[in-house]
């Protein structure tokens, strides 16, 4: 700090007079005013994106929106604990049982939302919840020729966003391999496809890696499908891979950790990339002992 013409006495900060005291910082401010009105700093922190702020007795916390995706590798209903600590506001499940197995009163917080569509044996299908402000439908484009495939709307009570909860597997018939599977579904589903606050997302059982070079339907091909649309991959964005290169495996073959591939993805529009947050994949030691996938997990703010 300079001398002042007072030759070595310090030049002192401004300061601000508040019932007799001298508060020099802004951060002195803050803590005196905090300390008048008897409120935490917790309380000054916004509730949500929208910036808006109520009476200063209220208690204030950043919002975001978090999507879960996981195959739970079948009985759900006795591995849901976990995955429920995580707090999804949508939860898309894989190789779940029927929805008439769950006792609803053992979720520690109860869906506004949930649906099932099954594959053709009706022992397994996609399950999807919906928690807190969240509510969705199944949309009425809806087909029982990709019955795994599943388009919905899910609200939040001002916005609305394109949501294709993803299971494929492999038919053993022409036209049903995995790839193939979901690849039909992106050209029937072509409308709900938008370049607006739309997610694909789920157990696509593919990877860049498995691709034939004379097949149309590859992965690599759903990846430039969707790009031409404005639909890019969560994790390869935010994680800065390249397709087939991934860092973070999502499924280990017999459950073993040293045969790893990704094969859970979420594909999201360009409005929903710049609000990306996260993208985490949980990590073999915590969910091998539940199932051969790990979830895959979304934030946005």
């Amino acid at each position: 700090m300079p001398a002042t013409k007072h030759g070595n006495q310090k030049q002192r900060l401004p300061f601000y007079r508040c019932s007799g005291s001298q508060v020099r910082t802004t951060r002195h401010l803050t803590r005196l005013f905090k300390k008048f009105f008897n409120i935490s700093s917790k309380r000054l922190r916004p509730q949500s994106h929208s910036g808006r702020l109520g009476n200063l007795g209220q208690t204030y916390k950043n919002y975001f929106m978090k999507i879960i995706s996981w195959n739970c590798c079948m009985a759900f209903r006795k591995k849901m604990g976990p995955i429920l600590k995580k707090k999804p506001d949508l939860l898309i499940i894989q190789e779940c049982e029927p929805l008439d197995k769950f006792d609803f009163d053992s979720f520690s917080k109860k869906p506004t939302s949930q649906h099932w569509c099954g594959y053709k044996d009706g022992k397994k299908g996609v399950a999807i919840f919906s928690f807190g402000k969240y509510s969705f439908r199944v949309h009425d484009l809806y087909s029982e020729d990709f019955s795994i495939v599943v388009p919905i709307i899910l609200s939040d009570g001002s916005e609305e966003y394109n949501i294709i909860a993803v299971w494929t597997l492999d038919t053993k018939v022409k036209g049903g391999h995995y790839v193939d599977q979901i690849w039909r579904a992106i050209d029937y589903y072509d409308s709900h496809i938008t370049t607006s606050r739309t997610i694909l997302i789920g157990d696509f059982n593919s990877n860049v890696i498995f691709d034939k070079k004379t097949k149309e339907s590859s992965h690599g091909n759903m990846v430039i499908k969707l790009a031409k649309k404005g639909i890019v991959s969560a994790y390869h964005e935010k994680h800065k891979q390249k397709q087939g290169t991934e860092r973070h495996p999502t499924f280990y073959l017999y459950r073993h950790q040293d045969k790893p591939y990704h094969l859970d993805h979420c594909f999201i529009s360009g409005d929903m990339l710049s609000r990306l947050k996260k993208v985490e994949i949980g990590k073999y030691d915590d969910w091998s002992a539940l199932s051969d996938h790990s979830p895959l997990t979304i934030t946005f703010s």
